[in-house]
């Protein structure tokens, strides 16, 4: 009777790993999102994309020769 109860108990051990994990990258995924939100709003603009300051501006512009 030990040998059933304890392939039961790793069969539940096992389910509940995978729910645990399945759970956590879930959370993580959730936190990921929110704290991209959160760069997204105290930056003004997306991750990934590039300011436009007055600093890129200039290098931008087209170059006037002074005479």
């Amino acid at each position: 009777m030990k040998e059933q109860s304890t392939s039961s108990e790793s069969a539940s051990r096992v389910c509940y790993e995978t729910m645990e994990t399945h759970a956590r990258q879930r959370i993580q995924g959730w936190l990921q999102d929110l704290l991209e939100a959160d760069v997204t709003q105290f930056l003004g603009r997306a991750k990934s994309q590039r300011r436009l300051d007055l600093f890129t501006h200039l290098l931008t512009r087209p170059h006037r020769e002074l005479t």
